[in-house]
């Protein structure tokens, strides 16, 4: 059993973390005039998005090479998809969108902070505030939604642990690898 989705979590709740300290520390200094505290915005944006960027990378390896423990990767794919399905169903359902929500505001709030160096740092740190807190809540949903393992004790016997949930009978019928016996007993069955 990997590891990577347990350091995913970890990354996710980093995450969230600098996410409010992003948000306080700034805000606060550029309220009471201190300086050091104003300072954390920029280097905050960076170390935020290196997170979320490793919690997103990390799911999609998990969706990619299948790794049916992570409760996420068991619902929404299947061993029956083609790895391009499989990449892109990573944000198809809501813990992913919001995981993806999260890294595009993180690449935005970091482009904002390497780019408004030339803006007073207090606008600077009330803009760093804004974006900051527009992502702590998508950012503790996905920590609490995206990378539980399945409780293996609970599982339905008659489901094979590996193969997730059958594809939609248009993903079927569009994927090269479909098995045609089944898309044979889909015709009988009409």
């Amino acid at each position: 059993m990997s590891v990577l989705p347990e350091i995913g979590q970890v990354a996710l709740l980093l995450a969230l973390m600098v996410a409010v300290l992003q948000a306080v520390l700034p805000l606060l200094g550029a309220h009471r005039g201190i300086a050091p505290l104003m300072a954390v915005a920029r280097p905050a944006a960076g170390l935020q998005l290196a997170l979320v960027l490793l919690a997103f990378s990390i799911l999609t390896y998990a969706f990619v090479v299948g790794d049916f423990s992570v409760r996420y990767v068991a619902e929404n794919s299947n061993s029956l998809l083609p790895t391009y399905y499989r990449f892109t169903a990573v944000w198809g359902a809501h813990e992913g969108s919001l995981l993806m929500w999260a890294l595009i505001l993180a690449m935005w709030t970091a482009a904002v902070a390497m780019f408004s160096r030339a803006l007073p740092q207090n606008m600077s740190c009330d803009a760093a505030f804004m974006t900051e807190m527009s992502k702590v809540r998508p950012t503790a949903l996905k920590k609490r939604l995206a990378f539980p393992r399945r409780n293996r004790h609970n599982q339905p016997q008659q489901i094979h642990r590996t193969a997730g949930p059958p594809p939609s009978a248009s993903l079927q019928t569009l994927s090269p690898h479909r098995d045609n016996s089944m898309h044979r007993r889909e015709k009988q069955n009409r």
